[in-house]
């Protein structure tokens, strides 16, 4: 008898498991990267010597989206 409980439990607690809708992501992903690094250099916000490697750092410049001078103010070499 506990066991017949206990199993019609179990499946209605499946059921309101499976009813959830998937959750939404909470932001969007960049697809985008040298844009993204381009922006965070021509702004005030900290930025880390090291976030900008040297292949972003060149895919910007080739791209023309910051100047030689812009990365130096910010200490990207």
């Amino acid at each position: 008898m506990q066991r017949v409980a206990q199993r019609k439990a179990d499946e209605k607690s499946r059921d309101r498991r499976e009813e959830h809708k998937p959750a939404k992501p909470a932001c969007q992903p960049i697809n985008d990267l040298p844009v993204f690094y381009a922006d965070w250099v021509r702004s005030e916000k900290y930025l880390p010597p090291s976030a900008i490697s040297n292949g972003m750092r060149d895919q910007m410049l080739a791209r023309g989206l910051v100047t030689r001078e812009q990365l130096r103010e910010r200490g990207i070499q």
